[in-house]
């Protein structure tokens, strides 16, 4: 018997530290269940798939935890403040034929400026009519070693850069969300004729 309840424990141990479900479903990460809505961003110019719980982050704190002053313009966040999308719409003109030429420059400076980061996957991918550039690396933190996957696409023409970090010993569990949020992301200004 006791075998038996050895191996149900080991089981339900295993279960609890997975990551199940999917966006649109609600997602089970280490027994938590977080269920994503379709917010608007940039004067609803765009929409995404994000974590209901998540809220804007304080700006004392995002001067903090990102300390340069083109720090991204908008900053999702969890209660610990250790899970982060952020989003930036720059007044850059960004098209689909740029999209693999930017991206493979931004990780050039970022290999240059910070060596110590370890860069994993980089990869482009066609969602409908866009095209979507995105790279992970990990980075040190203040504290801890981060994951991070930075993404591009143009929205309205324009370049959006967003950012998605959390503790680099949760990144199996995170990163196949964050790409199913990235493939979320609705370009309003085609859907609706505003650009």
């Amino acid at each position: 018997m006791e075998y038996t309840d050895e191996v149900f424990i080991r089981a339900m141990n295993k279960h609890k530290a997975e990551q199940q479900g999917d966006i649109y479903s609600g997602v089970f990460i280490r027994e938590e269940i977080f269920e994503f809505e379709r917010q608007m961003l940039f004067q609803e110019k765009m929409s995404i798939m994000l974590p209901k719980k998540f809220f804007d982050m304080p700006l004392e704190l995002a001067k903090i935890k990102y300390p340069m002053e083109q720090r991204p313009q908008i900053i999702k966040t969890n209660e610990i403040g250790d899970i982060n999308f952020t989003f930036s719409l720059l007044e850059e003109k960004l098209e689909n034929n740029q999209v693999e030429k930017v991206k493979d420059g931004l990780v050039l400076i970022l290999k240059r400026a910070y060596p110590a980061n370890l860069f994993y996957e980089n990869k482009i991918e066609k969602k409908k009519d866009k095209i979507i550039g995105w790279f992970d690396f990990k980075s040190h933190g203040i504290d801890q070693k981060l994951y991070n996957l930075m993404y591009l696409l143009p929205i309205g023409g324009k370049f959006l850069h967003g950012i998605f970090n959390c503790p680099l010993s949760e990144v199996d569990l995170w990163k196949p969300v964050v790409l199913q949020v990235i493939h979320s992301i609705e370009d309003l200004t085609i859907t609706e004729g505003k650009g």
